[in-house]
């Protein structure tokens, strides 16, 4: 009679580890997605494919084998990757004003392109002579 009941017991505690393993990958495997969270608050499962500086492309994460997509940074405040590792976007590049360096430059290039046309037309007012 004890055999029996141990028997039972070990019956059971198997078939709810084996519940508890199957849960726990599910588990795991719904959990396993990247979220990006926009700057409306929106958020959206995705795996991500490709960040680069302007924009972000991805794939629906209930359609991984669909089309990219592919989203501006500017509508994104942060990106959630599947191990836990979290990207805040941040947008500064578009909002520093040009530096003195930019503008310098620019101001050297409109020189040179003056100095390049009176160049030219230099030469031509003295064989008008």
């Amino acid at each position: 009679m004890q055999k029996l009941f141990n028997h039972k017991i070990y019956s059971i505690m198997k078939k709810r580890y084996y519940a508890l393993t199957i849960l726990f990958f599910l588990c795991n495997h719904l959990s396993a997605q990247d979220i990006i969270i926009k700057k409306s608050k929106e958020e959206i499962k995705a795996k991500v494919f490709e960040i680069n500086p302007t924009e972000v492309k991805y794939f629906k994460y209930e359609n991984l084998e669909g089309p990219v997509y592919i989203i501006p940074k500017l509508d994104i405040s942060m990106i959630i990757f599947e191990n836990g590792m979290k990207e805040i976007i941040s947008n500064d590049y578009e909002s520093k004003p040009a530096s003195k360096h930019k503008k310098l430059f620019s101001s050297i290039v409109v020189v040179a392109s003056v100095l390049i046309v009176a160049g030219t037309l230099l030469p031509l007012s003295l064989y008008d002579n």
